[in-house]
């Protein structure tokens, strides 16, 4: 696949509540132009997780996928999560 000019980084934000991305791991923020969610996350930890990287204003440009399963054939599908998805209530 070296011809996606793909990263795939996985962090684990276990036990570094309020920190910033670049405090857990070297990363510039430039760098980082999407994240996407795990099947296995609850919408509650997406959204927790998307206003965090969200208020902080050198991810403003980055966009957020989530990973759904489809209804019909059972295949996993990345949908984009628009920022009204994790901002409503």
């Amino acid at each position: 696949w070296s011809y996606e000019r793909e990263w795939r980084i996985l962090i684990s934000f276990s036990g570094h509540s309020g920190k910033k991305i670049e405090e857990i791991q070297d990363i510039l923020p430039e760098s980082i132009n999407c994240i996407i969610f795990g099947l296995g996350m609850s919408e509650g930890d997406i959204c927790e997780k998307c206003r965090a990287v969200r208020a902080q204003n050198e991810y403003a440009h980055v966009k957020f996928k989530r990973a759904i399963m489809h209804d019909a054939d059972y295949s996993i599908v990345i949908e984009d999560i628009g920022d009204d998805f994790f901002l409503r209530g």
